[in-house]
């Protein structure tokens, strides 16, 4: 447990596999008010839910697959 910082700092993630493959995500980050979610054929987004923030979803660009051999 030596890399924990006990800062309460810390992630909820929850994923659904279907056929091996991810169809849904969601990261969830209390600490710093914030959640990221994505699912298979709809996009992803980032939602604020601090204090002064509107709660609502920001599209996100996700990065494609690393070709092989690519740093």
């Amino acid at each position: 447990m030596g890399y924990f910082k006990r800062n309460g700092e810390f992630t909820v993630n929850i994923a659904l596999i279907e056929n091996g493959e991810p169809v849904l995500g969601v990261v969830v980050a209390p600490a710093v008010e914030v959640s990221y979610l994505a699912a298979q054929g709809v996009g992803a987004f980032k939602v604020e839910w601090a204090e002064g923030k509107n709660g609502e979803r920001q599209p996100v660009r996700v990065a494609g697959t690393p070709t092989a051999g690519a740093t």
